[in-house]
């Protein structure tokens, strides 16, 4: 699976949040197939590890064109 590319890796805020993505990644490599329906209640509602990470993905690519259209590449 591959992450969005990070261009500007100087500025501390995207090193972080390259590093915690990137972390993020690595973990979700070690859910076992049994262990992705697993879940808790989250903001008052049931998530499973797949359906929370999933609503991440989604959230990312809902706000990709207004990022991109921000730093002038749309």
């Amino acid at each position: 699976m591959a992450g969005p590319e990070l261009r500007d890796t100087s500025r501390p805020d995207i090193t972080a949040t390259k590093a915690a993505y990137e972390e993020t990644l690595q973990e979700l490599d070690k859910v076992s197939d049994a262990e992705w329906e697993k879940g808790a209640k989250f903001f008052g509602q049931d998530f499973t590890i797949e359906s929370a990470f999933s609503t991440v993905t989604g959230h990312f690519e809902e706000h990709r064109k207004d990022v991109l259209t921000g730093i002038g590449r749309i």
